[in-house]
């Protein structure tokens, strides 16, 4: 999750056991996660989120539970996708795979102060397919 258009931000890795939530990362509304432990909008520090980490989300709103029909705190998949010119969001590639819910979900869609705690980080990052037979063989 740490692409060209969050340069210029402070970075750092994922850890597992990190509190996470999604803010407003720069002046074109780029969202991204931030700690919990290190929430300074002021001058942010980027989580940087390998693809294929596990995350359960927190803080999902009641519509949105309902929309992707999961119940209370979700696990979900950091995912990347594959550019695609004809999308609205083809800038944004950085999402999630819900458990149970059918397709990408990008940050961008997500709502602000959506929280997430970090469970297990991937060896090796994963391409866009492995991490999407990885959700289908867990459902």
């Amino acid at each position: 999750m740490c692409d060209y258009s969050l340069e210029g931000l402070k970075k750092r890795d994922a850890r597992v056991g990190d509190h996470l939530v999604l803010e407003c990362l720069n002046q074109h509304g780029c969202k991204g996660f931030i700690a919990l432990s290190e929430q300074n909008l002021a001058e942010p520090t980027v989580v940087c989120i390998p693809f294929g980490t596990t995350l359960r989300l927190y803080g999902v709103p009641p519509k949105l539970k309902t929309a992707w029909g999961v119940a209370d705190d979700p696990i979900a998949y950091f995912d990347m996708r594959t550019p695609n010119a004809f999308d609205a969001h083809w800038l944004y590639r950085d999402g999630i795979l819900v458990e149970g819910v059918e397709g990408h979900i990008c940050l961008q869609n997500l709502p602000y102060d959506l929280q997430a705690k970090v469970v297990s980080i991937p060896a090796a990052p994963r391409r866009d397919t492995e991490t999407r037979v990885r959700v289908l063989e867990d459902a």
